[in-house]
């Protein structure tokens, strides 16, 4: 029910309770007339106020006369609930140890699938931004080399809820692109976020098939499986308008199953080494 940002298609619970934490206390008219512009299935009026009503029922909606907002009270305890949830899955050494290394480790966390990977790389860098809320560190912006933005390409609505995570933690992300392809210089159209600041220059020092972020003292490295690298370089060498281009198959290519190696290390020096490569890119840090 709680609306993902994750998500571009939001189910029909979630995107009215979306709609109301931006504009709170609409007429069920109002509500429905925003919630039928987003919602890509069907719904009658009628479905949409049985829909309220049962929300209303079970305390989640509150009806103010013919206006509608989110019960405050539901609101209060899924403050608390996501305060446990911080205090117990962010805040405890147990659950953040395999990716809070100590300087000099290393661990490889094998998947199943590039998405697979890249669900996992989301969920360790979220626990590595949150890290450096606290801990001081000269320099905790977030410095990317990427061979293929791919995932920008089919994961539109993660990677701006991640941007989103940068910015309100005061990170400047500084992404280079490793490809001169139709698709790679796509991209950087693709985000409109101050924060977020892209070039597309190979770095000699960088092999092909090579992603990388460095945040604080963390670096984050993987390649894609040889199969599907080498399916995807097919991709990106052949499409050169977006009439051709077909996300779909893309999707397809990258949910293949095939071992997936992030390797999270924990190196004063070589985050800085790679740091300094892709800032040169950069000329306006």
């Amino acid at each position: 029910m709680i609306p993902d940002p994750k998500k571009i298609h939001l189910p029909a619970d979630a995107l009215i309770l979306d709609i109301l934490s931006k504009k709170p206390r609409l007429s069920v008219k109002d509500l429905y007339e925003f919630f039928i512009a987003r919602y890509k299935k069907s719904m009658s009026l009628q479905a949409f106020y049985n829909l309220i009503h049962r929300l209303v029922e079970d305390r989640v909606l509150i009806k103010e006369g013919k206006l509608i907002s989110i019960d405050g009270a539901w609101i209060y305890n899924l403050l608390n609930f996501a305060h446990t949830l911080q205090e117990n899955h962010f805040g405890q050494e147990a659950s953040t140890a395999t990716i809070l290394l100590n300087e000099g480790e290393s661990k490889s966390f094998i998947l199943n699938s590039p998405v697979a990977m890249d669900n996992f790389w989301w969920h360790a860098l979220i626990i590595v931004i949150l890290y450096y809320d606290t801990k001081p560190h000269h320099d905790k912006n977030a410095y990317v080399y990427i061979d293929h933005c791919w995932f920008q390409l089919l994961r539109t609505a993660s990677e701006s809820a991640l941007n989103d995570a940068y910015r309100q933690h005061n990170i400047q992300l500084y992404h280079v692109g490793g490809s001169n392809n139709f698709l790679d210089h796509l991209t950087p159209n693709l985000i409109d976020d101050k924060n977020v600041h892209i070039k597309i220059q190979p770095i000699k020092d960088f092999p092909k098939n090579y992603y990388n972020i460095v945040i604080g003292d963390f670096i984050f490295e993987t390649k894609m499986p040889p199969h599907i690298y080498e399916q995807m370089e097919t991709i990106y060498a052949t499409i050169h308008s977006l009439q051709e281009f077909d996300s779909q198959k893309m999707l397809d290519i990258v949910q293949q199953s095939a071992q997936t190696i992030l390797i999270i290390t924990r190196d004063k020096k070589k985050a800085e080494s790679i740091r300094k490569k892709i800032r040169s890119i950069f000329t306006s840090i």
